[in-house]
């Protein structure tokens, strides 16, 4: 390795046995952050602080955390703002302030498009029977009506579609395809709900959604080991399938 770096006038930052001295000879830099760097995520005896102290999100990426270029951190805030606009920033930086402002657009915009014309219906409602019980009615109404629109129509469905999304990838390997499932189901079975609602009692609905969401995280795992059974099978002899499975 040591070799092959001089040959081609690479900095090492990394190996075994290591020397200061031997890092940072090529490609100069006034701190050599990349071998300090290295050295100390490699040596620290608790990783989980060098993680928690360092300026950006460097955590390994786990099933539940796939996103490996996310390395923003919003403790970060502060001095990317004070840098907007006068330095090149990596990793991000104040690409993450568009996502703040766009998701404040959309909660005006929903409430000017979605929450504000509700009341105003039920306004125009109540001027037909002007009595102040129906206006209190209707404002109860919309009331209700307003905050299970926002959890269903705001972070339920991207939670479930995501989740879904993740689930799905252990079987179709592909994102877009996994998106593509996912996205089906979720719309499929949202039509047959939206279609079947005015028929079903809606405490019987809410006690059947109970049950399915505690069966569910029970049911699936069993259910798609089983499905990669069925796959490994038909692409594997038995001795790689005898592997992969022990492996998995």
């Amino acid at each position: 390795m040591r070799a092959f770096a001089a040959a081609r006038k690479f900095d090492l930052a990394a190996l075994p046995g290591l020397r200061p001295d031997e890092a940072n000879r090529y490609n100069v830099l006034p701190d050599d952050v990349f071998y300090r760097t290295f050295n100390e995520l490699l040596t620290s005896a608790d990783r989980n602080q060098f993680y928690a102290v360092y300026p950006f999100d460097v955590t390994p990426p786990m099933d539940d955390r796939p996103f490996f270029g996310h390395y923003f951190k919003w403790a970060q805030a502060g001095e990317v703002w004070a840098q907007l606009g006068k330095t090149w920033q990596p990793f991000g930086g104040a690409g993450y302030f568009v996502l703040v402002v766009l998701l404040a657009f959309a909660v005006v915009s929903a409430s000017v498009l979605i929450v504000l014309p509700l009341f105003v219906r039920e306004c125009g409602a109540v001027r037909v029977e002007p009595r102040a019980s129906s206006f209190h009615r209707s404002t109860l109404h919309a009331l209700r009506s307003t905050p299970w629109f926002i959890c269903d129509a705001g972070p339920g469905f991207p939670v479930h579609r995501n989740s879904a999304g993740a689930a799905t990838h252990s079987l179709c390997r592909q994102a877009g395809l996994c998106a593509g499932v996912a996205l089906f189901g979720l719309l499929l079975f949202s039509g047959l709900g939206s279609l079947l609602s005015s028929r079903a009692p809606w405490r019987g609905a809410l006690a059947a959604l109970a049950v399915i969401a505690l069966v569910y995280p029970m049911v699936l795992p069993g259910l798609f080991r089983w499905a990669l059974d069925c796959r490994c099978r038909g692409v594997l002899s038995s001795a790689q399938f005898r592997s992969r499975r022990l492996a998995y």
